[in-house]
């Protein structure tokens, strides 16, 4: 700084002091978070369902944080994550949370449902059951994450699991295994890998009137014995919308339909250096896309 910078300068504060300027702090507001830890000994709770109990008070401006330690965490019943409240594990591969819960749709066969504004990073989430089992002729769908009428949903560095183990070749729609199913919500997915296996149809995610943007995530179905697919977009009244970058789509299966993108009415599918594939390995038929809506890939993106 010059001479003459430095005299404006003083010749600036020299004003301010004189005509005693007043000087306002902006106050910064911070997010306030609340940590809770789970975990297998040490901690206040072992069972992630008792701490998310625990939380009353869950808002905006009062975030909660639910830490859970290494470990196998099976869950006695369905875990529902409230509004502003996160769920965070140890690592993909230190903290898993397990399920055997069936239902009759999405709305009642998760191991996880989120709220509003939530997120969950580094853990594992599976859900496993078998309809014959369990002799249930009407709960036969088993789904891993599920959310309705919510935004805010943030899955980062996650896996998410859903097996039907249904033996036998039902010719039972209902029978389905799903990944994550939205269903009029919002999220974002980034590092995530979504599965889904078995059953009458298998759908790693279920976009049901939904917006989702996916980067960087491996996303497949397999072993469906009517229908196998990646991404499953079913719009209507509202728009059923899927932005996927930098990620891989697969469908796998010796039966059926095998889909790694299939698209309804009033669905959208965008696609940017991603690979999309579909793999079938007997007489049934095999798409990259069947659609009734449209699907958008750029030049970067790898298909068969």
């Amino acid at each position: 700084m010059n001479a003459k910078s430095l005299s404006v300068l003083a010749a600036t504060v020299l004003t301010a002091l004189s005509l005693k300027a007043d000087f306002y702090v902006i106050p910064v507001v911070k997010e306030v978070r609340n940590v809770i830890h789970v975990a297998k000994s040490g901690a206040k709770y072992t069972d992630p369902i008792a701490a998310m109990n625990s939380i009353d008070d869950a808002a905006a401006n009062n975030r909660y944080t639910i830490e859970i330690g290494e470990g196998d965490y099976n869950l006695s019943e369905p875990l529902t994550v409230k509004a502003y409240v996160d769920i965070k594990g140890a690592g993909i591969a230190k903290t898993k949370l397990e399920g055997a819960f069936l239902g009759k749709g999405g709305y009642d066969s998760y191991a996880v449902k989120l709220s509003g504004h939530t997120m969950l990073t580094q853990l594992s989430v599976e859900n496993s059951a078998d309809p014959e089992a369990d002799n249930s002729t009407v709960k036969n769908m088993v789904t891993g994450v599920y959310a309705s009428q919510c935004s805010g949903i943030v899955l980062r560095e996650v896996n998410i699991t859903a097996k039907n183990r249904t033996s036998k070749n039902y010719l039972d729609g209902g029978r389905k295994s799903v990944g994550l199913y939205l269903e009029i919500s919002s999220a974002t997915l980034a590092n995530v890998g979504l599965y889904s296996e078995g059953g009458y149809r298998s759908y790693a995610v279920f976009n049901n009137r939904s917006l989702v943007d996916v980067m960087e995530s491996n996303i497949t179905a397999s072993d469906g014995y009517s229908q196998t697919f990646a991404l499953h977009e079913a719009g209507g009244d509202l728009e059923a919308s899927a932005l996927v970058s930098a990620s891989s789509l697969l469908a796998q299966s010796d039966n059926g339909e095998t889909l790694s993108v299939n698209l309804e009415y009033n669905s959208t599918m965008h696609a940017r250096s991603s690979k999309i594939t579909g793999v079938n390995n007997s007489e049934g038929r095999c798409y990259l896309c069947t659609t009734h809506a449209g699907v958008s890939l750029d030049g970067t993106c790898q298909v068969p």
